[in-house]
């Protein structure tokens, strides 16, 4: 759905016609900075009262598609004491597409109203002025907003098919070729990534076991710095392999299975030179 605003007014008949912009008012205040270098913005608008109208795409790209003028006429009518609206769309615009085979859109629509509650919003339009300066003005207060929405009919439902079959319609199809295809682009043995992959499985080059006590001391030497180590953490470290790594810590540490450090490693009493806390279990 786009948002569109509709100059309110009491006439039975009403020309409709885009608004550029919605903004708040509580952001309108910003925009009046001279210190900033930002326009000064025209509230001579401000006493006009405007509709916020959701309104289906195909009808919004009718609008944005016109040539200028009227694009629709909205009628408001009282029946046993409410208001009932109803918008039907230029019959000229509804007959335009790019091409004979799209199904007219809808006509007829009605509007659903709802109110504003809490809300306080507010239309502007920019715009150039004389001497190319840019022009900010406020186009009115929207005091009411409402849903269009189609009233249905044989229209409606052949461009809801349309739309079905277009979103069921695959991107991509296959085509028999009559003739070789003649194109730049050469396959090429090695893409960059396996390249770049390979050389840097050489640049870390592989694990292997290292001697038992260096890699006990740098295990020791880990455990200063740091209490509590995932087994990839020590990994990392070491450069040693994982089930290597698990073997030595087994001797000499304890593997957490609760938290606050689950599934992380930490020397023994008999090993450490801090006090810890907490439930563990070797692993």
């Amino acid at each position: 759905m786009s948002d569109l605003g509709f100059r309110h007014s009491k006439l039975k008949y009403l020309p409709i016609r885009p608004i550029s912009k919605l903004l708040s008012v509580s952001a309108l205040s910003a925009m009046t900075n001279k210190d900033d270098g930002i326009p000064e913005l025209d509230c001579s608008g401000a006493k006009h009262s405007l509709w916020l109208v959701k309104v289906p795409k195909y009808v919004a790209a009718k609008w944005l598609e016109g040539k200028g003028g009227p694009v629709g006429k909205m009628k408001i009518q009282s029946k046993f004491g409410k208001s009932q609206v109803t918008f039907r769309l230029d019959e000229s615009l509804a007959r335009e597409g790019p091409n004979d085979t799209d199904p007219a859109i809808p006509v007829d629509h009605k509007f659903s109203m709802q109110g504003m509650g809490h809300q306080t919003l507010a239309v502007f339009s920019q715009s150039l002025g004389p001497g190319g300066l840019e022009k900010r003005s406020i186009e009115g207060r929207v005091v009411q907003k409402a849903d269009c929405m189609p009233q249905g009919g044989q229209k409606y439902m052949q461009l809801k098919m349309s739309q079905i079959l277009s979103a069921t319609k695959p991107s991509r199809t296959v085509q028999q070729l009559d003739r070789a295809v003649r194109s730049n682009y050469k396959p090429v043995a090695r893409i960059r990534e396996e390249v770049m992959n390979e050389k840097k499985m050489k640049d870390v080059g592989k694990r292997s076991r290292g001697e038992k006590d260096e890699v006990m001391e740098m295990l020791f030497k880990a455990f200063e710095r740091h209490q509590y180590y995932t087994i990839q953490d020590l990994g990392k470290v070491t450069r040693q392999p994982i089930s290597y790594l698990k073997e030595l810590l087994r001797e000499i540490g304890t593997y957490n299975i609760k938290n606050p450090h689950k599934n992380m490693w930490e020397l023994k009493p008999e090993y450490r030179h801090h006090d810890g806390e907490g439930t563990s279990a070797e692993g």
